[in-house]
């Protein structure tokens, strides 16, 4: 961010300092001005700089060179500005190294397999607003991302991870998402102009082929960098299962487990999953080689909590209609009244055999709220059917007994063939857990009438 920031405070202020077009001595050592030379005298095509200096730009190249350029991320965690042309356009295309630092975090803060994060791509992820509030009114939204690889199968929690952020904080995943799209914005602006300068050519060489359908193939991804003069994608590597070299070098360097799959159960991961929620991880990394700094994190739980009170609160309500021990239809009516149910909403709800796939009944399946209409089309059934998560319309009566143990042994089966979700706290275990509330409330309140 201080890059971005010092890049735009400079980029308008200077001058061509080459001594041909009225440029004095001294005038190369003005950043500003070697800025200007970047982006009006050379410009800030990727390419080989070999090939630059056979366009003629020998001076501008040689200004640049002995003049040191943008802050960039050194493989042993330190920041250092880098002389030359891609020091200087590391103003605006970040390297491998400079990506790292986002991929950890998000590896960390989100819980999801490397694969996912090395894959994320323009279009296949989504922030959705979920049905309550953090602190003093903080929005809360959960992040969707599409499992790299994924078989497709009706049952959409095989093709999707998620998890909550905050919006405000720096360190949670929505902003460090927003962040990379504005980082990696630039790479992208440049390979679409490639494509096009590609496409419009009436001869390609076996090379600007291989070039054309490798930017084809990136142009949407999210972890797009720059190196050695072309236009790379952490999504090839999310396709060949592998990692750059230069992460596990850097991670290695600072003494980082150097898998990066590791990093969730690294003593980083740890102290990171208990910081308050207001407090940025980037802190944290920022303290590279002290893994006891994760102890100064503490009372994460606090947004966990938060995340299981929307079902708390569903679930009470259907708990005082269990505990009436009066299941007629007009005992239950009033019980619904009282919860400020419409008319329509209860005569839903009394619906004989309408029930869901969770055993909930539903007070309006053709209008989801936000945050659990995913899929669904205005105006049509709900097929999402998360309710399991907190869905406000969902109501939970005794006849639900039979489809809720169905479900929790299907989750509990999934575990057996989901390594991370059996190793680390996923979806399904917060699932598990609401199954179980339901059936012991079920069974011991329930018959007690």
């Amino acid at each position: 961010m201080g890059r971005a920031r010092e890049f735009d405070s400079l980029k308008l202020g200077g001058h061509d300092p080459r001594r041909s077009y009225g440029g004095k001595m001294g005038d190369w050592a003005s950043l500003a001005n070697r800025i200007y030379v970047m982006l009006h005298v050379i410009g800030t095509e990727v390419k080989i700089v070999s090939s630059i200096r056979d366009d003629g730009l020998r001076t501008p190249l040689a200004g640049l060179e002995t003049h040191p350029g943008a802050m960039v991320l050194r493989e042993n965690g330190k920041h250092k500005r880098k002389k030359g042309l891609t020091g200087h356009l590391a103003f605006l295309y970040p390297s491998e190294r400079d990506i790292l630092p986002f991929v950890c975090l998000l590896l960390i803060k989100t819980r999801f397999n490397v694969s996912v994060i090395l894959g994320l791509r323009m279009g296949t992820y989504v922030f959705r607003p979920v049905a309550f509030q953090y602190g003093n009114g903080e929005r809360v939204i959960q992040f969707a991302a599409l499992k790299f690889r994924t078989v497709t199968v009706p049952d959409a929690e095989q093709s999707y991870v998620h998890c909550l952020s905050l919006i405000k904080p720096y360190g949670h995943p929505y902003k460090i998402i927003k962040f990379l799209e504005k980082l990696t914005e630039p790479l992208r602006i440049e390979v679409k102009r490639k494509i096009v300068e590609l496409s419009n050519r009436p001869f390609l060489t076996d090379e600007e082929e291989n070039q054309l359908y490798t930017l084809e193939r990136i142009k949407d991804d999210l972890f797009l960098y720059s190196t050695s003069g072309r236009i790379g994608s952490l999504g090839t590597f999310a396709e060949a299962g592998s990692s750059p070299s230069v992460f596990t070098d850097s991670l290695a360097a600072l003494g980082f487990p150097t898998s990066l799959g590791a990093m969730r159960k690294a003593a980083l991961a740890y102290g990171a999953n208990l910081s308050g929620a207001n407090q940025s991880i980037v802190t944290l990394l920022g303290d590279h080689k002290n893994r006891r700094s994760a102890t100064t994190y503490h009372n994460r739980k606090h947004l966990h909590y938060k995340w299981q009170s929307t079902f708390i609160d569903v679930f009470d309500l259907s708990i005082s209609l269990i505990d009436s021990n009066s299941f007629t239809k007009q005992s239950l009516k009033i019980l619904l009244e009282r919860q400020k149910l419409t008319a329509k909403e209860i005569e839903s709800l009394l619906e004989d055999g309408s029930l869901t796939k969770w055993g909930n009944r539903c007070s309006d399946p053709f209008a989801p709220p936000p945050g659990f209409d995913f899929g669904t089309q205005k105006g049509k059934r709900c097929v999402g059917q998360a309710c399991i998560d907190g869905c406000l319309r969902a109501r939970w009566f005794p006849d639900a007994l039979e489809l809720v143990r169905k479900q929790r042994a299907v989750l509990v089966a999934r575990l057996t063939t989901l390594p991370l979700a059996a190793t680390t706290h996923s979806v399904i275990h917060d699932r598990i857990e609401r199954c179980d509330k339901i059936i012991i409330t079920i069974t011991t309140r329930g018959n007690k009438q």
